[in-house]
């Protein structure tokens, strides 16, 4: 009568042992991949590093410039996570779609004219590199949403609409911009496109 009781505990302690190494498994790998994180964190220290001690004159105005690295880096934090859990769950296309047409914008105006540039030395390539690496990394994941992860992206909760929001922003822009051309036009509303994509963003969280 023993032998059964002593089979059963042993398949109990043999099938615990195997949950339980189971579950390692997925521990051991998250090692690597919050690594990654630090990786990019410590990247985007070194290159300001190397920004702040190969450029002169650096200043109040620099901080546009700082600005767009940390949009770029907070892309590119998201950009990993997606990769890693093959999921654009929690991710807004929409408010994707709007930083794409901010930086659209934006580009159009600082990569062929003088306007709403830094006024130190990174406005002469660093800044608008850095909105081009930026737009790329916002149509990366806007592939992921629409088309590779498709199937987790939560279409019935993305329901702002953004067409009339964007009108809006640049017809203001053409209202309240007094110099009239059409980059101080697509700059403006560049800005005023991302000051509200940002404060929805904030007001949805």
């Amino acid at each position: 009568m023993m032998v059964p009781s002593t089979r059963l505990q042993c398949d109990e302690k043999a099938c615990w042992i195997e949950l339980s190494c189971s579950s390692v498994k997925p521990g051991t790998a998250k090692g690597p991949k919050r690594s990654d994180f630090v990786y990019l964190y410590l990247l985007f220290a070194a290159c300001s590093s190397l920004v702040y001690q190969s450029y002169e004159g650096l200043g109040l105005s620099t901080c546009i410039t700082l600005s767009a690295s940390l949009q770029f880096l907070a892309y590119s934090l998201l950009a990993v996570k997606v990769a890693q859990q093959k999921s654009v769950r929690g991710i807004s296309g929409k408010a994707l779609t709007c930083y794409a047409v901010v930086y659209c914008a934006r580009l159009s105006s600082t990569t062929w004219l003088l306007g709403y540039l830094p006024s130190d030395a990174t406005g002469d390539g660093l800044y608008q590199l850095l909105d081009v690496m930026s737009l790329s990394t916002v149509l990366f994941l806007l592939f992921c949403v629409f088309k590779k992860y498709r199937h987790t992206y939560q279409k019935e909760e993305d329901t702002f609409e953004i067409k009339s929001m964007l009108i809006t922003c640049f017809f203001f822009a053409m209202l309240f911009e007094t110099s009239g051309t059409t980059s101080a036009v697509t700059s403006t509303g560049s800005v005023d496109a991302l000051a509200t994509v940002v404060f929805i963003t904030v007001g949805a969280t």
